[in-house]
């Protein structure tokens, strides 16, 4: 949850909570975070992933324990060290209602309650 926003960081960590409700998951950092530990290559360019790529549909394949995508649960390990104001959000989420979020380009996100709104917000991020 290493946000720009404490307001954010506190919405994030709320969201991931309400994971234990669903079978997975699926967050897209943790495939970053897996792309850059196991240095794995990606199919689509032949090249290392770099932290301002998409993450695409076809990389949810990957096959490693941090794939949340394919594994049920938490990763094995935490995918960074959290800032004080990480573990602080994580203690003391904000209530909301929202299912997702998506990152925009200015380190912000976009929240939603519903996987059409969900879908509109990546549409609106990758077009910025």
């Amino acid at each position: 949850m290493e946000q720009l926003s404490k307001k954010q960081k506190r919405l994030i960590a709320k969201v991931c909570v309400g994971f234990k409700d669903q079978r997975i998951l699926v967050l897209d950092s943790i495939i970053g975070s897996a792309f850059d530990r196991f240095k794995v290559i990606l199919n689509r360019h032949q090249v290392p992933f770099e932290a301002e790529e998409f993450v695409f549909f076809r990389d949810l394949t990957l096959d490693c324990p941090y794939n949340t995508y394919v594994n049920l649960g938490l990763p094995p390990s935490p995918i960074c060290i959290p800032s004080a104001e990480s573990w602080k959000a994580a203690l003391e989420p904000e209530e909301n209602n929202y299912y997702f979020y998506v990152a925009r380009r200015d380190g912000y996100h976009y929240f939603s309650r519903t996987y059409e709104e969900h879908r509109r917000n990546i549409r609106r991020a990758r077009a910025e």
